[in-house]
This record gives structure tokens, C-alpha cells and sequence, in this order.
């Protein structure tokens, strides 16, 4: 049977030419040659070391979910067309979404902000509750299988629904089967224990986590040293989040029946989706002191660059004498002229009274007649004194 491109599948699909290329598996650009239209095709091959056991178990495995996610109906899901098995190997029909996948854009800029993050998130959180609430779980939420496409809005589209498991990173024994990339694995899988909702919500979290923060909670050099950071270690604290912090630690604790549900994380991503980042700056930011401006003119803020200057109206000049008419009411004097205006209450309705000099304290009765009685007997002691003095001079 003819290989590669060229290939027709169940008569009907043409392989045109390679899209990419997983550790098991591979996407093709196809067209459906009965409806003439351009398709997606998942070639899904095992990976090396799997016992034939182990290879039928995955590989209907994989019909049943692909199946599953083809009665999915939802804008932010790939559509799955058809399966056809050729070969032992499935192969999955789906709908050809021609747009760069988040990884792809992390891997261009790195890192994107958190209101972005959010509106990525709230469309794939929908995509989720809608296979959640069919009982399909999707086991591998990652950066490389969610596209994004031009235009505003822009739609994101979760892909790999039913396969997911078979398009992972890692590939173990059917007695410790771990299906999915390591950095985007819940501690709860990594532990054997069986994947639940709660499990792509997890995954959802690290998703986000590794858009705004540029790499994943668990991200090592080797796949063991993943596992190993999921099963031991605490979730770094993210640093650029912002107000998706809140989101990120919620979705990302390690207990599942603890971690925070779609319901709780539906209104959070909405509000920091409307969110936005600070304006870039504008001509309106240097400083005051950096450009000549009329006396008349309010100073505009640095915060509010967009809002119109005001323009301060001159203060009332009081009229001069000769300018007053009869018809003013209280006519003019010199008098009122320097009239002071009228002073505003003071604050908290305390009133300060004026100071006073306090006044000089009373004499006590009887003080002047004490001051002369001792100047009196002063005055005779010195008398006193003088005589005894001249008495032994003259002996």
C-alpha cells in the first residue's frame, strides 16, 4: 500500500503532505475527496516496547474516545469527522484548523499577559465543561494542543480529544500506564491514581501557568525529573500572574478534591479578561516643568493623558468705586470696600477662642504695710551697725 503522500485512506481521505510529527504519531494535511474539502488526518502509531496486549488495548482505547469526542458540537473544539482503522492503526478524521498553537506563540514571545492568558483560558474552560459534561476527558491540556487563530476575537480550539492520552510524552507498562507530556501531568496521575475532570483542570492551570510565566510548574530536563517535582515538590509561586494568581493557585493544588472547579474558575478568568495592562506611555507624560504652558490652563494628570485640559476661569475682580451703579442694591462705600470676606467654619466644628492677656493677679490685703515695716527695721540695723563702728574707731 502507498505511503506517506498520496495516500488514500478508507477510499475516501488523501494524504497531501505532513503538518507535524509527534513522538507517536503525526498529522496530515488531507482532503476529503468525496465532500472536496481540505481535512485533518492523526496517524496514531505505538510507540516501541508495547506488547501486542498493550497495542489493542490503546488502540481501542483510542476508537472509543475518538468516537466520544466526535459527538462534541462546541466552537472551541476540533471537530473529529471519522475514523478509520487501516493497517491494525487508527487514523483520525478532523477538521483542519490552519493556526499556530500556543506553544507556538510562547515559543515566538515567551510569555503573554495575564488578561490574554485569561481569554485563552476561558475558552478552552469551556470546551472542557462541555466534554466533562459528556464524560470525555481530554488527559492532555497542553500549550501544543491548543490553536489560536487570527481575528478579533480570536478563537482557540482544543485538539486532540479522544487521542490525547496516546500522543504524550511519556510511555510506561500497561500496569503504570502514564499517557501525557510530564510537565502538564497532575500529581494525581503521576501517583497511578485515575484521571478525573479535576485532572484536566489541573493541567488547564499549568497551561496558563507556563503562558504567563514562560515555562511549566513542573518543567525539568527529563521526563523522570518531572515526575519526580510532581510527586515531591510544592507549585512555584508564579510572578508575573497578576490578577490571575488567584486562578493559578486554585486550579493547581495538589489534592483534587480541594482544587478549584470550572464554575469557580469561569467568573475569575472572565473578570481578568476585561482587565488591561497599564497604557503605554504618551506625550503627555513628561514632567510639568518640561514645557511652557498658558498661566490659565490646568496641569493634566500623567494618569489621565486622554482627558482635556481644563481651562481655570479668571478669579471675580472686585468693581472699582466707579464702575458701581444705582441699580446695585447696597451701593458703594469706603467701608465696604475693605470689607473682609467671610472666613469658613473651622473643621470638626471646634471654634477657637481669642487669646487673652490674663490679668494682673490682685494684691493680698496687708502688703503694703509689711514692705515698710522692713524697710523700717533694715534701715535701723544699718543705723546700728554705723554707730557700733564709729564707738571703736574713736578708742
Amino acid at each position: 500500500m502507498e505511503q506517506g503522500p498520496g495516500r488514500l485512506l478508507g477510499g475516501r481521505y488523501r494524504l497531501l503532505s505532513e503538518i507535524g510529527r509527534g513522538g507517536m504519531g503525526a498529522v496530515w494535511r488531507a482532503t476529503d475527496t468525496m465532500l472536496d474539502r481540505d481535512i485533518a488526518v492523526k496517524e496514531v502509531t505505538f510507540g516501541p516496547g508495547l506488547s501486542q496486549r498493550e497495542k489493542d488495548v490503546l488502540k481501542q482505547r483510542t476508537l472509543r474516545e475518538a468516537k466520544a469526542s466526535a459527538r462534541l458540537n462546541h466552537p472551541n473544539v476540533v471537530t473529529v469527522h471519522d475514523v478509520v482503522e487501516e493497517e491494525g492503526r487508527p487514523w483520525i478524521v478532523m477538521e483542519l484548523v490552519p493556526a499556530p498553537s500556543l506553544q507556538d506563540i510562547l515559543d515566538a514571545e515567551r510569555t503573554i499577559e495575564p488578561h490574554r492568558a485569561a481569554e485563552i483560558g476561558l475558552q478552552v474552560l469551556d470546551a472542557l465543561r462541555a466534554a466533562h459534561a459528556r464524560g470525555i476527558l481530554h488527559r492532555d491540556v497542553k500549550p501544543s494542543n491548543i490553536l489560536i487563530t487570527d481575528g478579533s476575537p480570536a478563537r482557540v480550539v482544543l485538539t486532540d480529544f479522544g487521542i490525547a492520552q496516546m500522543e504524550g510524552d511519556v510511555t510506561l507498562t500497561q500496569t503504570g500506564l502514564v499517557m501525557g507530556s510530564p510537565a502538564y501531568i497532575p500529581p494525581e496521575r503521576v501517583q497511578g491514581e485515575r484521571a478525573t475532570a479535576a485532572s484536566d483542570l489541573w493541567s488547564l492551570g499549568a497551561t496558563l501557568f507556563a503562558a504567563v510565566e514562560g515555562y511549566a510548574p513542573y518543567e525539568r530536563p527529563d521526563a523522570m525529573a518531572a515526575l519526580s517535582a510532581a510527586l515531591s515538590e510544592p507549585v512555584p509561586r508564579p510572578r508575573n500572574a497578576g490578577r490571575l494568581t488567584r486562578v493559578l493557585e486554585g486550579l493547581l493544588v495538589r489534592e483534587p478534591a480541594a482544587r478549584m472547579t470550572g464554575d469557580q474558575a469561569m467568573p475569575l478568568l472572565t473578570d481578568v479578561s476585561t482587565s488591561r495592562p497599564n497604557p503605554m506611555p504618551t506625550q503627555y507624560d513628561e514632567t510639568v516643568l518640561d514645557r511652557p504652558r498658558d498661566k490659565d490652563v490646568a496641569l493634566e494628570t500623567v494618569l489621565d493623558p486622554a482627558v482635556r485640559p481644563l481651562r481655570i476661569p479668571p478669579a471675580r475682580r472686585e468693581a472699582e468705586p466707579e464702575a458701581r451703579t444705582l441699580l446695585e442694591p447696597h451701593g458703594w462705600s469706603l467701608e465696604q470696600q475693605h470689607i473682609p470676606p467671610p472666613q469658613p467654619p473651622p473643621p470638626y466644628g471646634y471654634v477657637q477662642q481669642p487669646y487673652q492677656t490674663p490679668p494682673p493677679a490682685p494684691l493680698l490685703s496687708g502688703d503694703s504695710g509689711t514692705r515698710h515695716t522692713i524697710v523700717i527695721a533694715v534701715s535701723l540695723v544699718v543705723v546700728v551697725i554705723a554707730i557700733a563702728v564709729a564707738v571703736v574707731l574713736l578708742r
